[in-house]
């Protein structure tokens, strides 16, 4: 438990910023291509659907 809190309170290194961007840019490349793409479903609770991100300014561009 005390690696969780200690991990959530560093800040990553650059070189750990480009490893997750790296692993993100090539899940997203997987769901995105054209020759056999990953299929992808998710059960999500629908608080989710109704929950305030950013201020009003960004909901109203939605």
């Amino acid at each position: 438990m005390r690696t969780i809190h200690r991990r959530a309170h560093e800040r990553p290194s650059a070189d750990e910023i480009d490893r997750l961007v790296d692993v993100r840019m090539t899940r997203q490349e997987a769901l995105r291509r054209e020759l056999a793409p990953l299929k992808f479903a998710a059960v999500i609770n629908e608080a989710v659907l109704h929950r305030r991100v950013g201020g009003p300014a960004s909901c109203v561009r939605r």
